[in-house]
């Protein structure tokens, strides 16, 4: 019956068409038993009076309801668990579907910007120029191969970052000092690649970077957190996408399910702690902080 009248909708017409089924099935064997009875066995039954009639089938019908009642509650929580299945690879598909589309939402200015530090190196400095060829070679390597990984270990994330932060270096000269302090027994932890990028790319865009007064990012770990945090120099205009780098980190971090990214922002400074993420369990989030402190 369910071959024909599948799904929830039928329920009620799956239920009648099989009392009706089982009630002229069972009137039929019944009376070909007696049928058979009288022509072999010479038993002569008393006819079925109406009476009888709609007792046997009231009877049938509380049996064959019982029984049908607990196959469809048997195939209703089939077919919720099928609809809950359903609805989470549909929710999952979503979710991957906008990660590649914010995982492509890379600084489209990144390779212009070094291709013209590049130009101008080659007249200037030829060992620096083929020294920011190498680490941007790095750099792309590491956005190669994560761009379909929803998340990376932070001891690649900061090898990574490291690279990168050595092409800001070169282009912004002693306009920018970024330091970073990982606490070591964090390292095999999680978080989204490039995280630590689109932090950096804000805040550079954000804010103004001069010789005289520098911009100073510090990265380190934190209460099983990786922290970005620097001094608040805020341009007057800032000038860039209309989703920033920090929607799409919010939004990257959301669908990952992860906890909330905390944001905390005074006039003098600006920190972002990103919740890394323990996949083992075998490390404590919370060790504490490695006193020491890396130079990029």
């Amino acid at each position: 019956v369910r071959r024909w009248l599948p799904g929830l909708p039928n329920t009620l017409n799956r239920i009648l068409v099989t009392e009706l089924v089982c009630l002229v099935a069972s009137i039929g064997i019944n009376q070909g038993q007696v049928l058979i009875g009288r022509l072999y066995l010479s038993q002569e039954d008393p006819p079925m009076t109406l009476e009888n009639f709609l007792l046997y089938s009231v009877n049938l019908s509380l049996v064959v309801l019982l029984i049908t009642g607990v196959f469809e509650a048997v195939y209703q929580q089939y077919l919720l668990r099928l609809s809950q299945k359903q609805i989470n690879e549909l929710l999952r598909q979503q979710a991957e579907n906008k990660l590649r589309v914010l995982r492509g939402k890379i600084n489209p200015h990144f390779l212009f910007n070094s291709l013209n530090t590049v130009s101008s190196l080659l007249y200037k400095d030829a060992g620096k120029a083929e020294n920011f060829v190498e680490e941007l070679s790095t750099v792309y390597r590491y956005l190669l191969r994560n761009y379909d990984d929803d998340l990376t270990t932070l001891e690649n994330e900061i090898k990574f970052i490291r690279s990168y932060a050595t092409l800001l270096h070169i282009r912004f000269e002693g306009s920018l000092q970024i330091s970073v302090q990982p606490n070591p027994g964090l390292l095999p932890f999680r978080v989204p690649p490039t995280a630590l990028q689109l932090l950096l790319d804000y805040i550079i865009r954000t804010n103004i970077l001069s010789a005289a007064k520098p911009l100073s990012i510090r990265i380190y770990t934190d209460q099983g957190c990786l922290v970005v945090e620097n001094n608040r120099q805020p341009k007057t205009q800032t000038f860039g996408p209309e989703t920033t780098e920090l929607d799409t980190l919010f939004t990257r971090f959301g669908l990952l399910g992860n906890k909330e990214i905390d944001m905390e922002e005074t006039e003098t400074r600006f920190r972002v702690s990103l919740p890394l993420q323990d996949v083992n369990n075998s490390t404590n989030p919370s060790t504490p902080l490695n006193t020491a402190y890396e130079k990029v």
